[in-house]
């Protein structure tokens, strides 16, 4: 088993050092990762006597991106402003190799890509045609690939030992932890979710074409495929309580096709940035609530399921317990403080537990967001799970 810590690099601007000493001192952890590219966040670190412990930034590439590397993306790199001209990737790298431990890149582009009126081209379009630009960039799209392509290519300059791809997987909103229209409604929700891009029609008639000879697929029209969405939309609307109107919409045989070659693609390409670009180990990390339905090929494109915990109720916590016990996962992503954790003894018998079920690569968020006595707490778990 591996434990790690997500260590966001502007921990090493005013002070929280001692954090990372304590984690390597007494967690025993064997690994950092750092989140090298996110959207926007705001922070309130707990850890230390801060003189400023409100960190807030708008995203984008949180070190220095290359000169070179990007000259033929369509879309290029937004360096992130708080760093200045400092490269607190560098020195993470040089005392994680003084600790005797390994260097993991996070990496969120969908969050910060369509960000600039100028990258609008990028976001997923619904069935009705209308962009999402909350929604994040589009995966299909090829100038984000090439510019996550040109990413993993420019951090190999510091050595990681593997990369964290962040909600990589087709029509998954970055948003949907957000208030947004009908969530209330499942069904309708992914409906709404489902992505007719250009990129992503263009794939879907690509597959038509090279399964015409195959007598057991339907024909895969991206026009017909939308207007059956709008369909089920309205009829689910102004039949509240239908199962059959339910039932047809989550078994649409044209929708579940169109799925399946989008989702297809995306593995392939994958698997080919998997051998060309992204060594040691890489996982696609998912947040556990939306994993149900995204995770279906991961494994065969060579990047390892990674489903995240964050700061959600206790029922995300089952949630990942029942996809450890399946098999559908073998790592995770665990917050360490409320609301998930009140106490030392429920982040143990977690840990313990999904140490039991087959989870095998840990990485702890939050720690810099909690008070110091969390660190006793992942100390304990740690230890437990190493004894079981």
């Amino acid at each position: 088993m591996q434990f790690g810590l997500v260590f966001p690099l502007w921990n090493l601007m005013d002070g929280p050092r001692e954090l990372l000493q304590r984690a390597v001192g007494e967690i025993g952890i064997d690994h950092l990762t750092v989140p090298a590219v996110t959207g926007p966040l705001t922070q309130f670190r707990l850890c230390g006597d801060l003189p400023h412990p409100t960190f807030s930034t708008e995203g984008g590439w949180h070190y220095p991106p290359g000169r070179d590397g990007y000259a033929v993306c369509g879309v290029r790199p937004h360096a992130a402003h708080w760093f200045g001209r400092r490269d607190l990737l560098a020195q993470l790298r040089d005392e994680a190799v003084r600790r005797g431990l390994r260097l993991f890149m996070r990496l969120d582009l969908r969050a910060v890509a369509p960000r600039a009126e100028q990258q609008r081209h990028l976001c997923p379009r619904n069935a009705w045609g209308d962009e999402l630009p909350a929604a994040g960039a589009c995966v299909s799209h090829p100038e984000l690939r090439e510019l996550l392509r040109a990413t993993l290519a420019d951090l190999q300059r510091y050595e990681p030992a593997g990369f964290e791809l962040v909600d990589w997987a087709p029509s998954l909103p970055v948003d949907r932890g957000h208030a947004r229209p009908l969530a209330w409604d499942e069904t309708v929700r992914a409906l709404l979710d489902l992505c007719f891009c250009p990129a992503c029609r263009e794939i879907a008639l690509g597959a038509a074409d090279a399964d015409r000879t195959d007598a057991g697929r339907l024909p895969l029209d991206p026009d017909a495929a939308a207007r059956s969405v709008r369909v089920h939309v309205q009829r689910l609307l102004s039949s509240a309580g239908d199962g059959a109107a339910r039932t047809n919409a989550e078994r649409d045989p044209l929708l579940a096709e169109y799925c399946r070659a989008v989702a297809a693609d995306s593995h392939a390409w994958l698997s080919r940035l998997r051998e060309r670009y992204a060594g040691g180990r890489c996982l696609l990390t998912l947040d556990v609530a939306a994993a149900g339905t995204s995770q279906t090929g991961f494994s065969a494109c060579g990047w390892e399921l990674e489903l995240r915990c964050g700061q959600r109720d206790a029922g995300a916590l089952e949630r990942l317990q029942a996809a450890a016990v399946g098999g559908g996962a073998s790592a995770c992503s665990l917050w360490v403080w409320q609301p998930l954790f009140a106490e030392a003894a429920e982040l143990v018998r977690r840990v313990t537990g999904l140490a039991e079920a087959g989870v095998r690569f840990f990485d702890f968020e939050g720690l810099e967001q909690s008070p110091p006595q969390v660190v006793d707490w992942l100390r304990q778990a740690v230890r437990y799970a190493r004894r079981g």
